[in-house]
């Protein structure tokens, strides 16, 4: 629901239907969005700011973006509180750099299957037009569990929800994933509080996973 699709090599059929969900869902949450344009602070030395930032990126870190098309602006809109993002991942860090699992429907990942990516693809300012790290007050432990329960979601099979349910467990988005990993790992329901829409229809978005007291932000880039 909150991340970046592709949708130019996507079936018609499924791009019609994903448009009628996101406006049923934009008509219900009309009156409380935010109507002011996101503006971002222009940077033109992302490449030297990117890699400083990447190596104060920790495991478990949440990483957000903002694509540049125009359905990333439709998808901004379903955050309540703030409209900067529009899909996020969760790093991983290993010996041979810094990845994020995510899982996105787009014309690169047809079966909408969770991706692997390395960060510096994943925030690659060609198709997106900010990035941000986030942290949460986990500890080491809540952080092992956290990346198993998202490994698990790979291994299982799970898929990109294009019905945007959040009864659903074997089909999540991409906000939807980290939230129930969250929950897994802190058994806390209070900590992410879901949105819900003037219709009743309740779903996780991007602004849901940050804008509490369990998470800060470690930095933010915008790029012209």
């Amino acid at each position: 629901m909150v991340g970046l699709f592709l949708f130019s090599a996507m079936n018609l059929s499924v791009i019609k239907y994903l448009i009628i969900i996101l406006f049923f869902l934009l008509s219900a949450c009309e009156t409380s969005c935010q109507s002011n344009d996101v503006k971002y602070k222009a940077n033109e030395r992302y490449g030297q700011q990117n890699d400083s930032m990447i190596q104060v990126v920790r495991s478990g870190d949440v990483i957000l973006r903002r694509g540049r098309d125009e359905i990333s602006q439709i998808f901004g809109r379903l955050n309540m509180r703030n409209q900067q993002y529009t899909h996020c991942g969760i790093a991983q860090c290993s010996d041979s750099g810094v990845y994020v699992y995510h899982i996105i429907s787009s014309a690169n990942n047809k079966d909408g299957k969770i991706i692997y990516e390395p960060i510096h693809s994943f925030i690659h300012p060609r198709a997106n037009a900010a990035w941000a790290a986030v942290r949460y007050d986990f500890n080491a432990s809540q952080i092992s569990d956290l990346l198993n329960q998202i490994r698990g979601y790979d291994s299982s099979n799970v898929v990109f929800d294009l019905q945007f349910d959040l009864a659903t467990s074997d089909k999540l988005y991409c906000s939807e994933m980290l939230y129930k990993a969250f929950l897994f790992v802190t058994k806390d329901s209070s900590m992410i509080e879901p949105t819900i829409a003037n219709t009743g229809k309740m779903y996780i978005a991007i602004d849901n996973l940050y804008e509490h007291k369990h998470c800060k932000t470690i930095g933010e880039i915008a790029y012209k």
